[in-house]
């Protein structure tokens, strides 16, 4: 079956900008709720405020404070006299690989181990405290690399490195990834907060607004949302041409198509006229046997093809020169 390439290249583009579409409306949605969300720059200013106006809940603000353990915090396995709240340990093992398709050796790294643990927290301006729940669906990871070393694997003897270059594959070392949440680190949280029963608490938010929990400033996190709009944006555009010029191509196709079938329907009436007025006078075509001649083939000067055929032969079919120009004749 023949792949109709116009149809799943507009399909696909218009899918794809579709997609584009979604994702820069959402982030835009976001971007508007982050920007018009109720910012405080401590945790004593949000409770002053929840005090002044009588409430217990609010559906989207911004806090910053710095974050203190609920209890015993998670000591760092490699750096002395550091201590963390969201601790995840990575063992990352880099590999050569050898590519038949590009006769080269290819660098690749495989994730063999990961341990991730969490207590816990809250953030302070040395005051008040406000808790952190569900920290891990914040869509920005707060935590960041404290230890990153590569330990190169020993060197082999002759005889493995000779199996490995048979096999096309030879370890080249292990990668010890340390990511920490530590304590006393500065926060910007946004997301729905809550007070029961004294205790103050900030969540993720019910209705699909943004939560977010980050080392950056509310300045920073809006500036970092006003950019991730914009890949979005391009790709949108991109793939909406794409689809635009698809679909003006199948449709002038089309119509191209209809254009030669109204002109192969007229010159079906006007072969049928002509042979209602010579009756059996008129020689047929030497190509389709049927219809009645009705062009001359210039330079060569044959009439020997009917209006139809005349539109199919690049050669005369008489003495095969090759045709330059095709002239109408008309029987009186």
């Amino acid at each position: 079956m023949d792949v109709r390439w116009d149809i799943l290249i507009a399909a696909s583009s218009a899918g794809l900008c579709a997609g584009c579409a979604y994702l820069l409306h959402q982030r835009n949605s976001h971007l508007n709720a982050v920007s018009q969300a109720t910012a405080f720059s401590t945790v004593s200013r949000l409770i002053d405020y929840l005090d002044e106006n009588e409430v217990n809940e609010i559906e989207l603000i911004s806090v910053t404070g710095k974050v203190a353990a609920i209890g015993g915090a998670i000591k760092s396995k490699y750096l002395d006299n550091l201590e963390g709240v969201i601790s995840e340990q990575q063992v990352v093992e880099h590999r050569s690989e050898w590519s038949s398709a590009l006769q080269r050796w290819l660098d690749s790294e495989s994730l063999i181990s990961l341990a991730t643990n969490q207590v816990p927290f809250s953030l302070t301006d040395g005051v008040n405290f406000i808790s952190v729940f569900s920290p891990n669906l914040s869509y920005q990871s707060p935590t960041q690399i404290v230890y990153d070393k590569f330990e190169p694997k020993d060197e082999a003897s002759a005889v493995r490195h000779l199996v490995n270059y048979v096999v096309g594959s030879q370890v080249k070392g292990h990668q010890y990834l340390e990511k920490l949440l530590p304590v006393e680190t500065i926060l910007t949280a946004i997301g729905t907060v809550k007070r029961s029963e004294g205790e103050l608490s900030i969540a993720p938010p019910e209705n699909g607004l943004p939560y977010l929990i980050s080392r950056q400033s509310l300045t920073e996190v809006l500036q970092d949302l006003k950019g991730g709009t914009l890949n979005p944006k391009i790709f949108m555009v991109i793939f909406g041409a794409i689809s635009f010029t698809a679909i003006s191509y199948m449709a002038y196709s089309k119509y191209q198509k209809y254009l030669a079938r109204k002109k192969r329907e007229a010159l079906i009436r006007e072969m049928e006229s002509m042979r209602d007025a010579n009756g059996d006078s008129t020689e047929s075509c030497v190509v389709c046997l049927d219809n009645p001649r009705g062009t001359v083939l210039i330079p060569c000067g044959h009439v020997c093809v009917c209006l139809l055929c005349s539109e199919q032969v690049d050669t005369c079919p008489v003495c095969r020169h090759e045709i330059e120009q095709i002239v109408r004749t008309y029987n009186a």
